[in-house]
């Protein structure tokens, strides 16, 4: 007699999986999982992108100020007389500088603990306070513009490091 294969038994799944399964909590756990990751990254672009724009605003900023800075030590050559605009320029330019450098949101940390903060205050004091003579005004300019572009190079380089370009 021919006897019929014997299948083997099928094993039981707990009434625990049968239950989640037939709810799709697989489903919704991993739903949950792709939107906590999803909505990491989005904040972390969001905060580098907010920091990006904080940078490039800073850096445009301290760049015109320090540019209009130098022209105090033009203001009291022999014939050489500024119009009332552009000393009314400079002094916007200045103090969109002092303004943008102390109300950052998502760079201030960075700002003050890399010393740049003190290094502008120092730029700008030395600046106000350029009523040299005539004979020693290119010593104290070339002096002014030398630390001037140090201070730049060492904010386009912290920008970066901050940045994750380096």
């Amino acid at each position: 007699m021919y006897s019929l294969s014997i299948m083997p038994a099928a094993t039981q799944l707990p009434s625990w999986v049968a239950i989640a399964g037939s709810f799709g909590v697989g489903t919704v756990v991993g739903n949950l999982v792709s939107y906590w990751l999803t909505s990491s990254l989005q904040r972390k672009n969001w905060v580098k992108d907010n920091k990006k724009q904080e940078w490039r605003e800073l850096i445009d900023a301290l760049r015109e100020a320090i540019r209009v800075m130098a022209w105090r030590y033009d203001d009291n050559m022999p014939n050489y007389n500024r119009t009332a605009e552009e000393h009314r320029y400079r002094e916007e330019a200045m103090n969109k500088g002092n303004i943008v450098i102390r109300n950052r949101i998502f760079i201030v940390n960075k700002v003050l603990d890399s010393g740049l903060f003190s290094r502008w205050v120092e730029l700008d004091k030395e600046c106000e306070e350029a009523d040299v003579s005539f004979r020693e005004r290119p010593k104290t300019l070339k002096s002014f513009i030398e630390r001037s572009h140090k201070f730049q190079d060492d904010l386009i380089r912290l920008a970066r490091e901050d940045l994750g370009l380096n």
